[in-house]
């Protein structure tokens, strides 16, 4: 469940920045190699929505994360169960 979870966030949350920055009719650039295509023009409500989608879900994902590492790491030196082993930590 926890890993599920952690895919999509990593797919939504470059996904709301990249079109909150269309929606802003900001120009996004991959690491200044290459110019993303724009999709879609400003649009205000959409900006906003994305604004908050984006805000909301990278502090989400951090701690998704954390309790991930948190869990990797109960298994290692806690429950000692072969887990971590099988992670290759």
């Amino acid at each position: 469940m926890l890993h599920g979870t952690l895919y999509v966030l990593l797919f939504l949350v470059p996904l709301a920045g990249y079109v909150h920055r269309l929606a802003g009719a900001h120009p996004v650039s991959f690491f200044g190699l290459v110019d993303m295509p724009v999709f879609i023009g400003r649009d205000e409500p959409l900006r906003l929505l994305t604004d908050t989608l984006h805000r909301g879900l990278v502090p989400t994902l951090a701690l998704l994360m954390i309790a991930h590492i948190a869990a990797a790491l109960k298994h290692k030196f806690i429950d000692r169960d072969g887990v971590a082993g099988r992670m290759g930590i």
